[in-house]
């Protein structure tokens, strides 16, 4: 692929990537504006929420993407710095809780 080409795809992406996390704040339900309405009832917080969830790992994929595409182009820099593994690591499980123990009580709730 031509590097105009790339350049492009690249700059598409993020404009994407962009869109995204946009929608993704707007469709948090902790986020609404109060002109929307109420959003307690619990099916519409629900989906609100997924909606949240799913633009932000397609965000997340796009982001990913692009780096690639920045390495295909040899835009890519790394900035090798020193780390704590183990906070690195506690912060990952903190992370990983909340859908560890969702899906938890999916198997639970479907074993019973």
């Amino acid at each position: 692929m031509a590097p105009v080409q790339r350049s492009r795809l690249t700059s598409r992406g993020a404009r994407a990537a962009q869109r995204l996390r946009t929608v993704g704040r707007l469709a948090d339900p902790d986020t609404l504006p109060a002109s929307l309405g109420d959003a307690s009832d619990q099916k519409v917080a629900t989906k609100l929420g997924r909606a949240a969830e799913s633009s932000g790992r397609l965000a997340r994929l796009i982001d990913s993407l692009m780096d690639v595409a920045s390495m295909a182009t040899g835009r890519f820099a790394l900035n090798p710095q020193r780390f704590d593994l183990g906070d690195s690591l506690r912060r990952l499980v903190d992370y990983l809780a909340p859908a560890a123990a969702r899906a938890l009580r999916a198997v639970a709730a479907h074993g019973r």
